[in-house]
């Protein structure tokens, strides 16, 4: 086809992707994207009294045993935050505190 340049689809502006507007920025469009989701996640885990917090040291500490340390790393939480959020799921009945066990190298 005269006037096509090859590899380019044509009515495709080389370097947009189809379905996107020239010159939208994508960053703005993820972070609007990660917005939604985080909304909508939001909104489900209220329906059945979570926040994406709780939800997320949850599914963590289902795993195996965590220290507190162990779970705010994993859930990318400082430790104050870690202490709160824990102390909420205690009260809710969700979570309860255990000492740890007895490992290699521990004393006795």
């Amino acid at each position: 086809m005269p006037g096509v340049m090859p590899g380019v689809m044509p009515g495709v502006m080389p370097g947009v992707m189809p379905g996107v507007m020239p010159g939208r920025d994508v960053s703005g469009l993820l972070n609007a994207a990660g917005h939604a989701l985080a909304n909508r996640l939001a909104g489900a885990l209220a329906e059945v009294g979570l926040t994406p917090r709780t939800q997320c040291v949850l599914v963590h500490a289902l795993d195996r045993e965590h220290t507190q340390i162990q779970l705010a790393a994993l859930a990318f939480l400082d430790k104050t935050t870690m202490v709160a959020t824990v102390d909420e799921l205690e009260r809710r009945g969700l979570a309860t505190r255990q000492p740890p066990t007895a490992g290699p190298g521990s004393s006795r």
